[in-house]
Order: C-alpha cells, then sequence, then structure tokens
C-alpha cells in the first residue's frame, strides 16, 4: 500500500515541469499546454481523493497520505523553480 505516496507525486510533478518549461523556453508550447493541464487534473484528483479518504484511513497509514501530498507539492514547486532560474534545462 506504500505506492500511495506516489499517487500524490504524478501530478504535481507534471505541472510543475510543464509551467517551468513554458517559462525557460516561452515559443515551445505545445508540451506544456498538453501536459499543464493533465498535471492540474491529475494534481486535482489524486488530492480530493486523499483529502476524502484520509479520515477513513488506519492511523499507520495517515502519515504516508499526508507524507505524499506534502513531497508531491514539494516535487512539483521544486522542479518549476529548477527549470525557471535555469539549474536544469
Amino acid at each position: 500500500m506504500k505506492i500511495v505516496f506516489l499517487i500524490f507525486v504524478w501530478g504535481p510533478a507534471l505541472l510543475g515541469f510543464s509551467l517551468g518549461w513554458l517559462l525557460r523556453h516561452p515559443t515551445d508550447w505545445s508540451g506544456p499546454a498538453l501536459l499543464a493541464p493533465i498535471g492540474a487534473l491529475l494534481t486535482f484528483l489524486t488530492y480530493s481523493w486523499g483529502m476524502r479518504r484520509l479520515p477513513t484511513t488506519s492511523p499507520n497509514m495517515r502519515p504516508l497520505f499526508v507524507g505524499g501530498m506534502i513531497a508531491g507539492a514539494l516535487l512539483g514547486v521544486v522542479l518549476f523553480g529548477m527549470l525557471a532560474f535555469g539549474i536544469i534545462g
């Protein structure tokens, strides 16, 4: 069940990467135009599912849900920042 941790990472990672790429390469908008809505939708769906599911999970699973949500959000911010500041890409 630890795969739950990874569920929350994909949406913010796609969203952060696509927005950071678009900021760094404004003429190359075709990829971010496709990936940003997918990342936003995945983020919304997985985080709303996690928030609905959180009160009913066992106490030893709650840290995985909360940790996965925090890690996903931080990964999206870090990817965006790394692309925006030219560290990668």
